[in-house]
């Protein structure tokens, strides 16, 4: 019996976790292989606006992979880093846009690299609700057209727009474990609390809460 693997799409080291965290959690106790894909983590020099108001100040995602390591490693999930740069790397340190070229390079290799793993695979994209780079993997999720590809609700951005979905993936208690996981990226949190609009980490988690919560229960969105 060939074995049965889910694959994450991440555009950055922790989206993922944002989005899925529950799902991981939840799959990998019942004995299904994860492996968590992340595209835009090359390496760089110099910061982006993004990093500046995470407060990083050098080796901005060697930090961000190391977190990210370490807390996927802590659920035994595979993870791996492909090299290209997200596009505020483009945007603020190269000043100019990612080369067209360069989206094809990314749907070869991703698929290459999925196409690695035998077994009977579910493909978790982003739903591509906000940020270029989201909406990027969804486009060429959309067009790869497989049958075991879905598309998973992006968080923070959800906090603004949501699914227009159904298709909830119950994760109960373990909204508590995934909440704990999200704060673990501390290069992060300056960022997604003034992207959020909050200013403590407290208030944040509250947030994140009630966004999964629905009929009792906590859940993510999957389409």
């Amino acid at each position: 019996m060939s074995e049965k693997l889910n694959i994450y799409v991440s555009p950055h080291p922790d989206d993922a976790v944002l989005s899925c965290g529950g799902r991981i959690l939840k799959e990998k106790e019942s004995g299904v292989k994860q492996v968590v894909i992340n595209v835009f983590s090359g390496y760089y020099d110099g910061l982006t606006r993004w990093d500046k108001k995470c407060g990083l100040i050098k080796k901005p995602m060697e930090t961000r992979i190391a977190e990210d390591k370490k807390i996927l490693s802590g659920m035994g999930v595979e993870a791996i880093y492909l090299d290209f740069y997200d596009r505020a790397v483009y945007r603020d340190i190269m000043k100019r846009p990612r080369p067209k070229r360069e989206r094809k390079e990314i749907r070869k290799l991703l698929f290459k690299t999925i196409d690695q793993f035998s077994g009977k695979k579910s493909i978790f994209f982003p739903g591509g609700i906000a940020h270029k780079d989201h909406k990027l993997l969804r486009k060429i999720g959309l067009q790869e057209g497989r049958e075991e590809i879905c598309f998973y609700e992006d968080i923070p951005y959800a906090l603004k727009n949501r699914f227009l979905t159904n298709n909830r993936y119950r994760i109960g208690k373990r909204i508590d474990r995934k909440i704990e996981m999200i704060t673990s990226y501390q290069s992060q949190m300056e960022g997604l609390l003034g992207l959020m609009k909050i200013s403590t980490a407290e208030e944040f988690m509250i947030k994140l809460k009630m966004l999964h919560f629905e009929d009792g229960d906590y859940y993510e969105r999957f389409i």
